[in-house]
């Protein structure tokens, strides 16, 4: 289902982002570190969501609609456990909307 699609591209995407930035550490950088790390998240969002068979574009719109509803998505989460418990692991969305989002 789509919902299935949209949170899985949502978990992985967070994941991942997880790890990158585990990996990346704290530290200063320079200008031009930023403009290489935004690149390789880039490159890791498109290859994620490409996964899933959708672009940016398709999923920045799609889950804005579809994952909005939140009733819908804790049913679909209540039903497959293993997806809910990574899926309220991610770090809230700066707009307080949930979890994920990540990309460009």
């Amino acid at each position: 289902s789509e919902m299935e699609t949209l949170i899985r591209a949502r978990i992985e995407i967070g994941e991942a982002m997880g790890r990158y930035m585990k990996e990346q550490g704290g530290g200063g950088r320079a200008p031009e570190d930023y403009n290489k790390m935004a690149g390789e998240i880039n490159t890791m969002v498109d290859e994620i969501l490409s996964s899933h068979g959708l672009t940016v574009q398709e999923y920045r719109a799609r889950s804005a609609v579809v994952l909005a509803d939140d009733a819908a998505v804790n049913a679909f989460l209540d039903q497959h456990p293993e997806l809910k418990a990574r899926y309220k692991a991610l770090p809230s969305h700066p707009s307080g909307r949930g979890p994920g989002g990540g990309g460009h």
